[in-house]
């Protein structure tokens, strides 16, 4: 390799520019998809029957606008707070702004309460909306009711305080949600009223936007880690831009290539970055810190170093396998995406990074590289920290069945972010936000308004009402329209809203809802309920997802180890390596515990991807020991790079930590601590578990 690197640089340079080049001109088409069709099966059960509901009742992405009502009401020149009969000019930006709505391609239904007044209202009423007045408030209350029969709170509070603009929008233009949610921020600003959002659109646009941003930061944060550890460590200019550009145009080609084949970045992508740069610190490190009597040569290097490598880089792409399990095609394409990247980035850095030093620096010519003192040599410090290790794994076994689980995307933002305090304050004002679709359906031939059918459902929506979170209830019985009620009266909607930030969460309501269901209809089989809507569907498929993880991680723990016996080839270091590593795995677990951490989709391959990394040194410690036989002179070998890729590994991850996304920051928070406690484990446990005399290999 050495010598064909040395006979070749110039090529093997200008190739590998010239194809990251082409995969280049894919990123102009680079999309951050925030929809949340990646996230469900569509292939699933509960994908078709979201079908067949939308087929019957029409599309079910609604954006709500609330806004008091004083606040479209009060005239501009008005003090705050004074309570005055309209002036028609904010009204009329605000019903001229909901009448441009019809124009914006996107949206193909618009429900706007203060216009539903004004069009029903007695010319005597005037514009009495201000609402202290009991009178106009009862006036207003009786006049949306003949216009919206049935329980119309999602757009009205009791007090009529609080008013909902409900905007539906065409599924087929998802990716266009994001601008739609920033020109209706526009236009309220520019008609001068406060307001809160809510509504799958928002939640995505405002997931759009905090991607963006976290790639920005991420990027450049890992391009800082990767140049302050480079130059501390290697000390060489020439090598660490040769490094740089090496994990640069291994992450270019993987957009690319991914890109290329379809895939969407999303979310989830995020754990590319930091993940890459750890393959290509971590990799080169190893590489250039092999020394022969102190001098670094490519032929020493590669000989010590490319078989142990090549299999950390297995292991690695290993672990990110666990996505491929995932029937949702966000997370299914990560498993595509992240082994791809990880073996272009362990392409890059062994065979374009060696060869473009070599022609920037005329030579081979590598700083020697300072050693670290070694701050845990002592035999009572390694006993002493092996013993809290040991400690802290055993009580983190006892703590594993503890872990909980929430699925619930609401819970991926800051308690103090726009959003979360935008539904909170909607809950508290309007209506709850966690909408329940329920599909009533009947035999062919029948209708669910015949009077034994209605007495079925009426005890369904009476028994129903002492459920904790619901807020409202919107039914085909009362709201008899297209998208409450079927033509041929076959089927009918149940659309239920709950408090999205209450105790109870989804699983409790689904369950609660059968049992309703089932108490009310056992003597009316002609009656069947389904549950369905895109919170659920979602949320059912995020906790199948969490079921099914548990066993796939099994069969990668099951390939890695396959995998480093075919590197060892020895059962007793086998079982050192997998102590190495599951100790820090079960840790991180009792820190999910302790830290009241629950497992969601993001953190959940916490575990698939960070067995892949974590087990990258401790397989460069181990051969190294089974060449020399001896545990103190593998350790002198690797010890440096050892404990600055766990420096660098640990910054990469921690990079996560500016993010607002709280998976991604937990993500971040429990790769940090298993990659410390797997430096731990090799640098002071297994010494301890391995002969102090040579050992013959």
């Amino acid at each position: 390799m050495a010598n064909f690197i040395n006979r070749h640089y110039r090529t093997i340079v200008i190739i590998m520019l010239m194809m990251t080049g082409l995969l280049s001109l894919q990123l102009p088409r680079l999309h951050l998809d925030s929809s949340f069709e990646g996230w469900v099966h569509s292939e699933g059960d509960l994908h078709q029957t979201y079908s067949r509901f939308t087929q019957r009742f029409g599309p079910d992405d609604q954006l709500l606008v609330v806004f008091k009502t004083h606040d479209v009401m009060a005239s501009d020149s008005d003090p705050a707070g004074v309570d005055e009969v309209l002036p028609e000019s904010r009204l009329d930006r605000y019903l001229g702004f909901v009448t441009g709505l019809g124009n914006v391609p996107a949206v193909i239904g618009v429900i706007d309460p203060v216009g539903i007044y004004l069009d029903n209202a007695d010319l005597d009423d005037g514009l009495a909306l201000v609402l202290k007045d009991e009178a106009a408030t009862a006036r207003m209350r009786k006049k949306l009711s003949q216009a919206l029969p049935g329980d119309w709170g999602p757009l009205a509070a009791r007090d009529l305080q609080t008013l909902g603009l409900l905007i539906s929008l065409d599924p087929a233009q998802r990716q266009g949600y994001p601008g739609i949610v920033q020109q209706i921020r526009e236009a309220f600003a520019a008609v001068g009223i406060p307001y809160q959002m809510a509504g799958v659109p928002y939640f995505s646009a405002t997931l759009a936007e905090v991607m963006k941003r976290d790639l920005t930061l991420v990027v450049s944060l890992l391009v800082t880690v990767a140049l302050a550890v480079l130059f501390y460590f290697l000390r060489a200019p020439r090598l660490v831009l040769s490094i740089v550009v090496g994990i640069g145009i291994s992450l270019v080609s993987a957009l690319g290539l991914g890109l290329l084949i379809g895939i969407q970045i999303t979310l989830l992508t995020l754990v590319l970055f930091p993940l890459l740069f750890c393959v290509g610190l971590t990799t080169a490190i190893h590489f250039f810190s092999r020394r022969q009597d102190g001098e670094w040569t490519p032929d020493y290097a590669y000989a010590r170093v490319l078989r142990p490598a090549t299999i950390a880089m297995i292991t690695t792409a290993t672990g990110t396998g666990a996505f491929l399990f995932a029937p949702q095609p966000a997370i299914f394409e990560m498993g595509i995406l992240l082994p791809l990247g990880i073996v272009l980035t362990f392409v890059s850095i062994m065979l374009f990074t060696p060869a473009l030093f070599r022609w920037i620096s005329g030579g081979w010519s590598v700083p020697s590289v300072e050693r670290t003192t070694d701050t845990l040599s002592g035999a009572k410090a390694r006993r002493g920290i092996s013993l809290v290790l040991s400690v802290a794994a055993l009580g983190s076994a006892l703590l594993v069945g503890s872990i909980k689980v929430n699925p619930d995307a609401i819970f991926f933002f800051q308690q103090e972010s726009e959003l979360v305090q935008s539904y909170r304050q909607i809950e508290e004002q309007l209506v709850g936000l966690m909408t329940v679709e329920l599909m009533i359906s009947t035999v062919p031939g029948d209708s669910v308004l015949d009077a034994s059918h209605r007495e079925t459902i009426d005890a369904f929506l009476q028994a129903i009402d002492g459920m904790p979170s619901l807020t409202s209830k919107v039914n085909g019985l009362d709201l008899q329209t297209p998208k409450f009620l079927t033509g041929n009266r076959q089927a009918m909607r149940l659309s239920l809203h709950f408090r999205n930030l209450a105790s109870q969460g989804f699983s409790d309501i689904e369950q609660e809802l059968h049992h309703h269901w089932e108490s009310v209809n056992s003597a009316n089989p002609g009656l069947q309920m389904v549950i369905t809507g895109q919170l659920p569907l979602i949320l059912k498929g995020q906790d199948r997802l969490l079921q099914s993880q548990a066993k796939v991680f099994l069969w990668i723990f099951l390939l890695i180890t396959l995998l480093l016996f075919a590197l060892l080839r020895s059962s007793r270091i086998l079982l050192l390596a997998l102590l190495a590593n599951v100790i820090p795995l079960l840790i991180t677990a009792g820190a999910m515990v302790l830290l009241s951490i629950p497992i969601n989709s993001i953190n959940l391959f916490v575990a698939s991807v960070l067995l892949g990394v974590i087990v990258d040194d401790t397989i460069h410690l181990l051969h190294a020991y089974r060449e020399t036989g001896d545990m103190a002179l593998a350790l002198g070998q690797v010890r440096p790079a050892l404990w600055i890729t766990t420096i660098t590994v640990t910054l990469a991850f921690a990079a996560l930590w500016v993010s607002p996304i709280v998976p991604v920051v937990q993500f971040g928070l429990l790769s940090v601590i298993a990659v410390v406690s797997a430096y731990l484990c090799d640098t002071c446990l297994l010494p301890l578990l391995t002969p102090t005399r040579r050992v013959e290999t």
